[in-house]
């Protein structure tokens, strides 16, 4: 992570889990934006570049998965690593954000 850019973005529909993380972030010295949705984030990712995402993998609009493989296919944003968090630790899914290209998969509460 760019040691200059202190700016996160967390995705997650949970406005508890906004809260939790942020304020936890904020103690760090991260500046911390916060989306509900993947269409929120993507806006907020244009405008500002964070050098971290950490996703739901469950977003009310699509998923982590297709939130990150969006990502990819921006050259401005292809390169911001992404953690993928998820509350259902079902199957598969730690494959599936890692093939996908997550730099890590947690589950929650992280």
């Amino acid at each position: 992570m760019d040691r200059e850019n202190r700016t996160l973005l967390v995705v997650d529909s949970s406005a508890s889990h906004l809260f939790y993380l942020g304020t936890m972030l904020r103690r760090l010295e991260y500046t911390v934006h916060g989306a509900a949705s993947a269409e929120k984030a993507m806006q907020l990712m244009t405008d500002m570049l964070p050098s971290l995402v950490i996703a739901d993998f469950a977003l009310p609009d699509m998923n982590g998965i297709a939130l990150l493989t969006r990502m990819k296919k921006d050259p401005r944003l292809k390169t911001v690593p992404v953690i993928i968090q998820s509350a259902d630790d079902g199957p598969g899914i730690r494959e599936q954000c890692m093939t996908a290209g997550s730099m890590a998969y947690f589950r929650k509460p992280a």
